[in-house]
């Protein structure tokens, strides 16, 4: 009797739980069911759950749940320290005493993390999202202005930005528009997924990189702490990425949804082995390595193999490496030379151009053996003009074209065809009409040293008969004189009593032919850091290409006043309270160019003071400036 009154006495308390529970249902007695019923996980989080669930089947689903469950019970627990609830506990009590709800926050934060990673390997399996058309399209447009695309390597689709910040998905097929999808103010495209159903983008703060599914536009996942320049993808496999703040590189797994460390630092480009589905080149700052891909056991291993140093390459510029038709050699522009690495063998070959050559495009064509390059090796200074040629890896020549631009080429690698951005649509560009004889690069390189060597014998003749008749200590005349101080220019009162530096690049690190030709997208930062020292600094700031400028200043630092110069517009960030004064389109890395002359001459004009340091790099990351007084 007394057994059955202690029962009955359980159900009424279960019976009266229940109602004065009203809206708080009870849950399992397990504790971290009732910590994760109190404080639910987000819908978002939840529908990204029911996705993979719905997408998945077999082994996959069965690990998804074996390890979703195994997450939610380390968030309860975590979270929770100390507390365990009693099985009869509300859940509003329950709420009540788990005030951490950042803990929970954080957890959901790497759940959510997972469940995209795994999202995202889930769509790189599918199917390309439009077979590639039988023929290369003649031209590519829209109702709207584009000006650049972004082609998917084994479907049928591109995407481009209109200016009004909408992302076109566009169908090679039949030249129409699958989607529009409006991304958010300073957000631009990296690259499409291999199927076309994925694309890497920024973020608003650029901190971030996030995956959207390019037929629903649709968020599926993101990668922290890493920019959509430095995020490419393995395949089918997954992603790889490099973390801005260590540089430090990582494998993305699509298979289980983790991340890997990979024995490489700071990966700049990504090279895929012709033949090899699971075979990858992997280029970094001081030379390459090979990445295989194995799956195994509901992962894939990742394996680095051939790591080979390379003194002919250096950092892998975007636009000026270029593999070839058949995939079979990679070439990238060094200094004055252009090495050529053998995707088989790894061995790499320096062809030497000459000193002061330089390079403003390097392009695939059709021809393996042939690359599009403009260059100004033909001149026999370094000032000399860019002029198009083609360049052959077996003969080792530079073949004259017509002159026309190249600015914005892009290249469809299924069709080994390039195309050019023109009127507000892309059409196929056709290599330029040859105008001369092939020329012997190993000529061209010995004409540009005789050249160099008579400058400097006679200025070194004129250096000694100067000292003969007694004028070795007199400068040379200037042909337009221009004082310490010229109080009669504009800006002269600003910088008086500064010194003059300036900062010069081609373009930011990190640019891709995309992005420079796409004005939507965010262009690369290039860092300026400013030492302290007594006097004022006056920073000059020039660029071809759109930069933001990120001034950081140290305690103490006093800057005058910033000028920016540059072909196309930049902007400043950081300046603090020091005036910035836009100049005009000059631009200049080299302090021995034409180009600074007239830069200098600009500055001069405006302030009647010359520019006393030049730091110049094509591709510019970090300067260090200041600090000399």
């Amino acid at each position: 009797m007394s057994q059955l009154m202690r029962l009955a006495g359980l159900l009424a308390l279960l019976v009266a739980t229940t109602f004065l529970a009203g809206c708080d249902s009870l849950f399992p007695v397990s504790v971290e069911g009732k910590i994760n019923h109190a404080i639910p996980i987000s819908q978002e989080l939840e529908n990204a759950r029911k996705s993979v669930v719905e997408e998945s089947g077999g082994d996959r689903l069965k690990r998804f749940e074996a390890e979703w469950k195994r997450r939610m019970a380390l968030r309860a627990l975590t979270c929770a320290k100390d507390y365990s609830p009693a099985w009869y506990t509300l859940p509003s009590s329950v709420r009540e005493k788990l005030t951490d709800r950042a803990c929970f926050e954080e957890q959901d934060e790497e759940t959510a993390l997972w469940v995209g990673y795994l999202r995202i390997g889930l769509i790189l399996a599918k199917p390309p999202l439009r077979p590639l058309p039988p023929l290369a399209p003649r031209e590519i447009s829209a109702d709207e202005e584009i000006r650049w695309a972004l082609f998917a390597e084994n479907a049928g689709v591109a995407v481009s930005l209109t200016s009004k910040q909408v992302l076109l998905l566009l169908d090679l097929n039949t030249n129409t528009v699958i989607r529009r999808t409006k991304l958010p103010d300073g957000v631009g495209p990296g690259r499409l997924s291999p199927n076309g159903r994925l694309i890497i983008a920024g973020s608003p703060d650029h901190n971030r990189t996030d995956i959207y599914a390019t037929e629903t536009g649709e968020r599926i996942g993101q990668v922290g702490k890493t920019r959509e320049l430095r995020t490419s993808w393995l395949g089918d496999h997954g992603l790889l990425i490099v973390k801005e703040a260590n540089r430090h590189t990582y494998f993305i797994d699509g298979a289980n949804g983790k991340e890997v460390l990979v024995p490489l630092s700071d990966v700049t480009q990504l090279f895929p082995v012709y033949g090899q589905n699971n075979q990858y080149l992997a280029g970094h700052w001081y030379g390459v390595a090979r990445l295989i891909l194995t799956p195994k056991d509901g992962e894939t291993q990742l394996v680095v193999t051939d790591e080979r140093n390379l003194d002919g390459i250096s950092r892998w510029t975007a636009n000026l490496t270029q593999q070839t038709a058949d995939g079979a050699h990679i070439v990238s522009v060094s200094q004055s030379s252009l090495a050529i690495l053998d995707v088989n063998t790894l061995e790499s070959t320096n062809v030497d151009l000459g000193p002061g050559t330089g390079f403003h495009g390097l392009y695939p064509t059709a021809d393996p053996d042939k690359l599009l390059v403009r260059t100004n090796a033909a001149s026999m200074n370094a000032s000399g003009s860019m002029r198009n040629y083609l360049f052959s890896i077996a003969e080792k020549t530079l073949t004259p074209l017509a002159e026309v631009p190249l600015d914005g080429l892009m290249y469809l690698r299924p069709f080994k065809q390039l195309f050019a951005p023109r009127a507000g649509r892309i059409t196929q560009f056709v290599i330029p009409q040859v105008v001369g004889e092939p020329i012997a690069i190993h000529q061209l390189a010995l004409d540009r040293r005789i050249a160099q060597a008579e400058q400097k014998m006679a200025q070194a003749e004129q250096a000694a008969l100067r000292a003969e008749v007694g004028l070795g200590n007199i400068p040379r005349p200037a042909p337009a004189p221009v004082p310490a101080t010229n109080l009669q220019a504009p800006l002269a009162g600003l910088i008086a009593d500064a010194r003059v530096e300036a900062v010069g690049v081609y373009q930011g690190s990190g640019a891709t032919h995309e992005s420079r030709a796409n004005a939507n997208s965010t262009p690369p930062t290039v860092q300026v850091r400013v030492n302290r020292s007594d006097k004022p600094l006056a920073l000059v700031l020039s660029s071809y290409e759109a930069v933001r400028w990120l001034i950081i200043p140290e305690p103490g630092a006093r800057l005058a006043g910033i000028f920016v110069s540059g072909y196309k517009q930049s902007s400043v960030i950081g300046a603090t309270s020091a005036r910035v004064i836009t100049m005009g389109q000059n631009f200049a890395y080299d302090m021995n160019s034409k180009e600074f002359r007239a830069l200098d001459e600009e500055f001069s004009r405006l302030t009647g003071r010359r520019i006393a340091l030049l730091q110049g790099r094509y591709e510019g990351g970090v300067f260090n400036v200041g600090g000399v007084n």
